[in-house]
């Protein structure tokens, strides 16, 4: 089976290029695409699994540049500064940024703050109007889980607190944090995956809470693999989070 990955040049005439993989995490095939600018972009491996998370397409770069839908920048600025420029911000687009070296250059990605140590990375996502950065990494400030999940927690943007009820909460809205009051089990449908970026809803049981809340999610999509998902206990939270093209909702 082989995967074909879309890489698109810095003069933005697509090249489609196949890469062979056994489906197996891990592979790493090199591909190198000339072109007349002053980058070499280089796929230098694929994320995970056919059909598992998302794919990015890896590219090194030495010198400024701007970014692709989908790219993986592996920025090191070794020899000189670097600045990425994120380009015109269609809903859904995704970027990820990193810098890979240990000098004192920095990795500036325009409109956000500048990567000054190594292996720190962003992802930065497009909701149609502007970029929006949704992850982060910085070693030494934690783990790589706890931060992504700071960072998930302060994507939700709404909080509703209602108390328990017989009528489900469907679909859910995203971007939206549900805390469950009082003693009644409460049933949330998680709604379909985003035709564009990353959905993310929070769910959350009231400090007093005594019942259960049970999540569901639309026909043919899954939590963990699983047809539903259970909070029980006051105080327990959950983050709930697909990408665009996912069947398989994420608990954190």
């Amino acid at each position: 089976m082989t995967d074909v990955i879309q890489v698109v040049v810095q003069d933005q005439t697509p090249i489609p290029v196949t890469v062979p993989t056994d489906d197996d995490s891990g592979d790493s095939i090199a591909v190198t695409v000339q072109t007349p600018a002053t980058i070499t972009p280089t796929i230098i491996g694929v994320a995970g699994p056919q059909g598992g998370a998302f794919q990015w397409m890896w590219v090194t770069v030495t010198t400024s540049t701007t970014g692709s839908d989908g790219q993986g920048l592996l920025a090191n600025a070794t020899s000189n500064p670097i600045t990425i420029t994120l380009p015109t911000p269609d809903a859904g687009a995704q970027i990820l940024a990193a810098k890979t070296d240990s000098s004192v250059n920095p990795v500036t990605v325009t409109g956000f703050d500048a990567l000054t140590v190594q292996n720190q990375s962003g992802t930065y996502i497009a909701d149609g109007t502007q970029w929006r950065q949704f992850m982060a990494y910085t070693p030494g400030l934690g783990s790589v889980v706890s931060q992504i999940n700071q960072l998930k927690q302060s994507a939700l943007q709404a909080n509703v607190t209602q108390a328990g009820s017989a009528t489900p909460i469907s679909p859910a809205a995203a971007g939206t944090e549900y805390e469950i009051t009082g003693s009644t089990s409460q049933s949330i449908v998680l709604p379909n995956p985003p035709s564009g970026g990353t959905t993310v809803i929070g769910v959350k049981c009231g400090p007093s809470y005594t019942g259960t809340i049970t999540v569901t999610c639309q026909s043919g999509d899954t939590i963990d693999g699983q047809s539903s998902f259970t909070l029980t206990g006051a105080g327990q939270q959950n983050i709930f989070e697909i990408g665009n093209g996912q069947t398989d909702w994420q608990v954190a």
